[in-house]
């Protein structure tokens, strides 16, 4: 049905625009100096990414300006970004101003972000940096190699190539010798003449098998086929001016090693007595601590001053003189680290089994 000559046609239901709004109210003009002086603060701040450009006109200014808008404002002031001023610029251009950067650091010291950074600040020159990785290497790559990797495991495997550990050993301690920190998942090695010792997890302690399993598996091992520990030899230590000579300790410290008797006489016990709780370790405890916890506490203060005496004096050491390049040395090592790890773990079981009780 036609309307009548004459007649107003009025807003309604199915009008498309029924608030009356311009789709081009809020935006600038093309020659608002606003918007151009912006753009180019931004592009001294090193802002040149349209996404983010128009993100920053909408939140900071009010200003809607669409992502094709920003590239035709940008390309009419002559502002360009690193990729299309590496194409238009000659290499020797390109060349003299990351060596300008490079001369005001003779150490060599800088990389290639620093230099990207400082050609902007100085020039207004925007210029990729895979390009200036590719240049540095090729004018200085010596200084490059000197300045060594920033990741973890090169930085892990140089330290270990400083101390004389060949690389084909130093691969393999990296990824087999982990001694997480992790409580859920601790990760040791165990040595392959050590007894094995139940993965049964005790439900009040987070670091381990429980007491009563790990005393009971050492000690049927231990029944079956004997093991004798074999000491760290002293002999690559330096002797230190306070060192005493006849001991080869510090002054006050006894050299006497823990009898195996007594640690078997210990595990026996142990393996014999009834479950013992956590809590009767601690002193305010009801009931004493029995015959066979005494012997092992006893065991412990007798060791704790030759691990300290041993500490003193691995800390001495120095490593970087080749004495450890020996693979014997390196054995020997590795075998005391093995057998600390596993002493760490059951001393952090029973710490952590005694300190949920209190």
């Amino acid at each position: 049905m036609s309307e009548p000559e004459g007649s107003l046609r009025t807003r309604g239901p199915n009008n498309n625009n029924m608030k009356g709004k311009n789709q081009y109210k809020d935006r600038p003009p093309p020659d608002d100096p606003q918007v151009a002086e912006l753009l180019k603060k931004y592009h001294r701040e090193g802002i040149t990414d349209r996404k983010v450009l128009s993100q920053l006109f909408a939140s900071e200014h009010g200003l809607t300006l669409s992502e094709s808008t920003i590239v035709r404002r940008k390309k009419k002031l002559g502002l360009r970004a690193s990729r299309l001023t590496t194409l238009e610029l000659s290499c020797d251009v390109k060349r003299q101003l990351v060596l300008d950067q490079m001369a005001k650091d003779p150490k060599g010291l800088i990389g290639p972000r620093t230099v990207k950074q400082g050609i902007f600040k100085d020039t207004g020159v925007q210029l990729t940096r895979d390009w200036i990785i590719e240049e540095m290497r090729k004018i200085d790559p010596v200084g490059y190699a000197a300045r060594g990797s920033k990741h973890v495991k090169a930085r892990r495997e140089q330290r270990l190539a400083e101390v004389g550990i060949p690389s084909s050993l130093s691969s393999g301690l990296t990824r087999e010798l982990v001694l997480s920190s992790d409580l859920s998942e601790p990760q040791t090695m165990i040595p392959a003449d050590m007894p094995t010792i139940s993965s049964d997890r005790h439900p009040e302690s987070p670091r381990g098998p429980s007491l009563i399993n790990d005393i009971h598996s050492l000690d049927a091992v231990s029944s079956a086929n004997p093991v004798t520990p074999e000491p760290l030899p002293l002999h690559l230590i330096d002797e230190d001016e306070d060192s005493d000579p006849d001991t080869g300790g510090y002054p006050g410290h006894s050299d006497q090693t823990i009898p195996n008797q007594i640690t078997r006489q210990a595990h026996a016990n142990l393996s014999s007595a009834p479950a013992l709780r956590s809590g009767s370790l601690l002193p305010s405890s009801v009931h004493p601590p029995s015959a066979s916890l005494t012997a092992l506490l006893n065991v412990l203060e007798t060791a704790t001053p030759n691990i300290f005496g041993l500490t003193q004096q691995l800390s001495q050491v120095d490593a970087s003189n080749g004495e450890f390049r020996d693979p014997k040395a390196y054995e020997t090592i590795m075998r005391c680290l093995e057998a600390a790890a596993l002493l760490e773990r059951q001393l952090s079981r029973l710490a952590s089994g005694l300190q949920s009780q209190r």
